[in-house]
Order: structure tokens, then sequence, then C-alpha cells
């Protein structure tokens, strides 16, 4: 008997899906079952052999979908690696496939209705980044099985379990089951990470402010106000759900925002997602002093701005509760937005993933997810997702090795000069193209279907399609672009020499935010600017005071310093102002990512200097962190791009939504006079 463990989604899963399924498996059997393969006669006419998995897609095909089935040689490729697994011919599979090339309806769907003909015994579970997805999955997956299709031919090898027969979970008679769990979903199930609030904290309703665990436990009929990212408008939306959570030990995080009509302190767990300005939903635990959250205190107040001015871990907590939440999955708790429940991928304002999510997706993967293993010996993981970043869960596992990677493009790139064949996985297997650019399946992805998605962006482009996150030599910034200087150019020769600072100080010394100052110069021309020193470093507050005094002494000539108006750069402009003159606080506009595309025209151009090797040590490991930007660590490029904009001509890159915030911010304004009128009408008149 064995577990096959289906690790099904994209890589940029948070802490908990698998643990909800563990718990789900414990709850099964009662205890954890001794792993081993099997023996499946070979005279049996059904046997991997005889009936190969490719064999069942083809015939199954018609029963889930109505359009007929189109084959491609990338189907032969995965459903080899499939029997692979399914053989212990490997143990562990990487899958970078291109998006829409069928991969979740061949691994969550077809893949395990076909292991259970020879062997109903086996066990998967399977997981997505969305509930949705993950549930559509375990449907579709049970209504093969229930086809008269499948009935008529294996009916008499297992059936299903009548009490154990629904949407997410189903098991047969056998021993073997499917479990199905929505990633970073904390249900009622339990699991090892909680993100939930504390009790007594107050939620936004239709009804007042009511605390969230009398919401839960008495079950209101009452609606939560909720941000509508695509309209930066507030509404009211249904609470879908309700969780209680019972632990000993659930780590809670004690948030303050400045300015606000009310108490504005919010106990949160530490793996909860709160929206923090520019960088999307967060974990509670990797906020910082200064960042900026969206807050309200009612439907007719709108929504503000508001500065974090404290932030800091409490004690522990036992019980916890959270909300679903339809639509916009968010809601306000003590006035500030959160994530709900369900489908809690923190995500940037363009639908990528955020540094905290991929971060959480690798931190669970190494440490959560072996436990959920029945058998780590015999058991089997599949992985498996297009490319987003260069610091995914891919990159991280082929960091480690032990993986069979099957990679495939959506455009063929040809082995290197160096390379006199093509690579190979573990079992053999080679892409069958020869020429550059020979598209994978041109019946379902033509020229003009792959030209369309360049346009739509080629950086997304590159990851999605090409299994290529990092591109041609680099996400933004070409390594070939940058200009560099191998003697120190005279100081005299710049019209401007400016200080540019990051600061986002961190106690924690192994995995705190990095503090980057960098000295910036101007040259005649007005259109190049020379890199000429940086300090950067995990330092405390004091730390930092130190290294920014340091600077200044080191360089008396720029006597401007940049400090962004956000994160610990308050703090220190109220440290260093009487200490030091030139301090401006910058108020930036845009995301990172925008801001630094302003400026990718000014790097290709050769405007952007940087000293050689040969002058700083540094200066190589400055140039990779360009090259994966905007893959953490970012803080160079933050402090370089901060420079870049007060010291070069540039149009910030336009933001879609600001016009929809200015209109909305003058339609709330002009609600809020209206309402005000209103009210003195009616105190004069006494009506």
């Amino acid at each position: 008997m064995s577990l096959v463990d289906i690790w099904q989604s994209p890589p940029i899963a948070t802490p908990s899906g698998l643990v909800v399924a563990q718990a789900a498996q414990a709850a099964l059997l009662g205890q954890r079952p001794t792993a081993s393969m099997p023996h499946v006669p070979k005279d049996d006419t059904w046997s991997r052999d005889r009936y190969p998995l490719l064999q069942f897609v083809q015939e199954a095909w018609p029963v889930l979908e109505p359009k007929p089935y189109i084959h491609g040689w990338y189907i032969d490729a995965l459903c080899q690696h499939l029997e692979a697994i399914a053989r212990r011919d490997i143990k562990r599979l990487l899958v970078n496939l291109p998006m829409r090339s069928g991969k979740s309806l061949l691994q969550s769907v077809f893949f395990p209705a076909w292991i259970w003909i020879t062997q109903p015994e086996h066990r998967f579970l399977c997981t997505s980044y969305s509930k949705d997805l993950a549930l559509r999955d375990s449907v579709r997956c049970r209504m093969l099985m229930l086809s008269p299709w499948y009935k008529e031919r294996w009916r008499d090898r297992f059936s299903l379990q009548g009490d154990l027969n629904i949407k997410s979970r189903f098991a047969n008679n056998k021993g073997g089951y499917r479990i199905t769990s929505a990633v970073g979903g904390a249900t009622g199930d339990g699991g090892d990470t909680l993100i939930c609030l504390a009790p007594g904290q107050r939620i936004i309703t239709n009804d007042g402010w009511i605390p969230i665990d009398r919401i839960v436990e008495e079950r209101l009929p009452v609606q939560a106000l909720s941000f509508n990212h695509q309209t930066c408008m507030i509404e009211w939306q249904q609470i879908l759900a309700c969780h209680h959570n019972i632990r000993k030990n659930a780590k809670l995080r004690h948030i303050v925002v400045e300015n606000g009509p009310l108490s504005c302190a919010l106990d949160i767990t530490e793996n909860h997602p709160i929206y923090i300005k520019d960088k999307g939903y967060v974990r509670a635990s990797d906020v910082h002093i200064g960042d900026i959250v969206y807050a309200s205190y009612g439907i007719d107040t709108g929504w503000q701005e508001r500065r974090i001015t404290d932030s800091l871990s409490v004690a522990t907590a036992g019980d916890t509760y959270n909300l679903a939440i339809a639509q916009n999955n968010n809601y306000f708790a003590e006035g500030m937005l959160v994530h709900n429940c369900d489908d809690l991928h923190s995500r940037n304002e363009d639908d990528s993933p955020s540094r905290a999510d991929i971060k959480a997706a690798i931190e669970f993967f190494n440490g959560d997810f072996a436990g959920c293993l029945t058998d780590p010996e015999s058991s089997a993981i599949i992985v498996s997702g297009q490319r987003i970043a260069i610091d995914d869960i891919s990159a991280d596992i082929l960091a480690k090795g032990g993986y069979t990677h099957l990679k495939i493009r959506q455009e063929y790139v040809p082995p290197s000069p160096g390379e006199s064949k093509p690579v190979t996985t573990t079992i053999g297997w080679s892409d069958p193209r020869t020429e550059l650019g020979e598209l994978m399946h041109p019946e379902r992805w033509g020229s003009e279907e792959v030209a369309e998605a360049k346009r739509r962006g080629m950086r997304k482009y590159l990851a999605h399609h090409q299994q290529d996150p990092e591109g041609s030599g680099g996400n933004l910034f070409n390594d070939a672009w940058w200009y560099t200087f191998t003697q120190w150019p005279e100081l005299v020769r710049f019209k401007r020499i400016i200080q540019s600072w990051d600061m986002r100080f961190k106690d924690d010394k192994e995995t705190g935010s990095f503090v980057v100052g960098q000295v910036w110069g101007l040259a005649p021309s007005n259109v190049d600017v020379y890199l000429l020193d940086e300090v950067r470093g995990r330092w405390s507050f004091e730390e930092t005071k130190d290294a920014f005094r340091g600077l200044c002494q080191k360089w008396p000539q720029a006597r401007t310093k940049l400090i962004e108006n956000k994160a610990n750069g308050p703090a220190i402009y109220s440290a260093f102002r009487t200490l030091t003159y030139g301090i401006v606080m910058v108020d930036v506009e845009g995301t990172k990512l925008a801001r630094a595309e302003n400026h990718t025209g000014s790097v290709k151009a050769g405007n952007v200097w940087l000293p050689a090797e040969t002058l700083v040590p540094w200066i190589g490991e400055w140039r990779v962190e360009a090259q994966h930007f905007p893959s953490e660590p970012d803080d160079r490029i933050d402090a370089a791009t901060q420079a870049w904009d007060y010291l070069l001509p540039h149009q910030l890159a336009e933001d879609p939504l600001t016009e929809e915030r200015k209109a909305r911010a003058r339609r709330q304004k002009l609600l809020k006079r209206a309402q005000q009128h209103e009210k003195m009408t009616w105190s004069r008149t006494g009506a």
C-alpha cells in the first residue's frame, strides 16, 4: 500500500493547504499505514502495460470535455513521466509547462482515476492555490469515476464510500482516497499554521462594529464591509463562512495605525495577510513601521491611507476566528483591510504573486509539507506549474536537486553551442523539436496567440510560456546594458551629488530586510548618472543611524539625502533633522515595478554608469540583483530608482487606477459634504 502526494499548484502556495489534508488523512486512517507496492497480475487486461495512461486519457476525454481531443507530443511526455511515478521509477517530479496545457486535467483528474483501476488502495492528497480550482478538479475526478463509461469497465474493482463522498474528499472501499484542499485556508479541520484574528477584534458590518467572535459563534446574519480592488470602492459583501480555531499557541501581532477616529489597534495571527500599499497582501509578521494600510471606519466615511506606527509580537492566544467573504475575499478588522480565510494568496495589484507569498511557499514546502507524507521513502511528490519568478518554488527545488525536471517551452530553444545533445530527463525523454522558435502545439497556441501573449507583457510571457523568469539577460534590466567606469571620475565634474536611502531595518540579522544607502552623481550631460558608493546591511535602528552618519561624513559633497517617506524613513528623519542638513522625504508614486520600468530606457541607452569590480568588490552582486529584479532582494534597485527619479528627467509610468481613485475620492468628498449639509439643515429647522 502506498501513497502519492500530489502537490498540484503554481509555485506561489501559502503555508497550510496540505496540513489540512494531513488532518483529514488522520481522520480517515487513524494511523499511518506502512507503504509497499502492490502486486498487479501481468495478465490483467487493464494492467498498466496493456492499458497505458495516454490511451485512458484519449478514451475518457469525451466523458468530461465537450471539445474533441487534440493530441500533442507534450501530452505523451507528461503521461510518460506520470507512468514513471506510478512505477516508482521516479519519486519526485517537477513539471514546468506553459499555461493552459492541460496539466491539472491530466495530473489531478485522469491520473488518479487511472491509478485506481489497478491500485484502488492508492491515496492522493491534492491541493491548488485556489479553492475553486481545487474543488473543480476534485469534482471532475469524482464525476469521471461515477460516469457510466467508467463504471461499466471497472465497477467490480472498487466502489466509492457513501459517507466519504463529497466535493473535497472521497474514498473507496479498498482503502484509497483523494483529499483536496485549497492552499492557505484555515478550516475547521485545523492545521499547524493559523490565519485568523484574536477574539474581540471588531468587524465593520451593516449592523455596526461587532466583535468577530460574536459573529462566528452566534452566526449573525450580517454583511461585512469589503474593498473592491477593481473599482477602488468599499461595499457590503455577504459572509459565506465562519471559522473558529481552538489552539494553544497562536502567535499574535499587535498592529497600530495613526490618526484614526476610533481605536485602531489590531491583534492578528502572524500569518494573516494584511493589505499594504505598493506591496499587496503580506503576512502580518512582515509589516513594518511606516507601511501604509487601507483603513475605513464605515461605509459613509470611505477609505483612507493610514501609516503603521507600531508592530510588535504579543503573547499567544487560545481561540482565534476568521471569515470567508464573497467576491472580494477581504474585510475591515479594527478599521484595517485584511484578507479572508480562503484563497489566501497575497497578490500585487497587477495580479502577480507577491514576494511574501513566494517566500511563504518555499518555507512551507521545506517545512510543514514534509510532515504530510505517509512514508517519505515510498511516497511520490509532483510539483507542477509554470514559472513565475526567478526565486519561486521551482527554483528552490532545482537548487536543492533530487527531482526529475520536465521543462517544455512554448517556443523551442536549441541547446547552447557548448551542448552537443538536447537535455534529457532521468527517464531518457528529450524535446523532439529541432528548429528555433518551433511551437509546442500550434493547433492550440499558434503564432497569433503567441504574439498576443507577448504584447500583454514580455516578462510574463518568458516566465509563464518559456519557463524562463530570468529572461535573456534579466527580468527588467539586461546585464549588458550597464556602462562601466574603471577609474574614479573627478567629483568636480558632477553637477550634483546626492545620497539615496532605502531604510527597512529589522532586528533579525539573518532574514530581516536590508538597509541600503547609495551615492549618485549627475554628469554635466544631465542624462548620465554614476554610482559612486554604497553601504548595505541588516541593521537595527541604532546601527542604521551610525551608517547614515558615516556616509554623510564620508560624502560631504552629497548635500541632498533622499529618504522614502514610508517604512522607517520618518523615524530616521526625526532622529537626524537636527544633526544634519539636506534630508528630503520622498513621497513615491506607483509600484516598485512601475518606477523601475520608467528607467529601463535610460539604462538601455547607457546613461547609468557602474564602477568596475576592480574598484568595488560588491558590484558583481549588485548587478546580479538588478538582473533578477523584481525578485528579492530588491533594496538596491529601490534606492537606485529613487535617485534616478530625482536626478533624471522622467515621467512616471501611469497607474491605470490613479484617475479612478481620484474620481472616487471626489465623489466621497461630495457625498460627505452633502450629508453634513443635510444634518445642519435638519438641526436648524428642527425637523
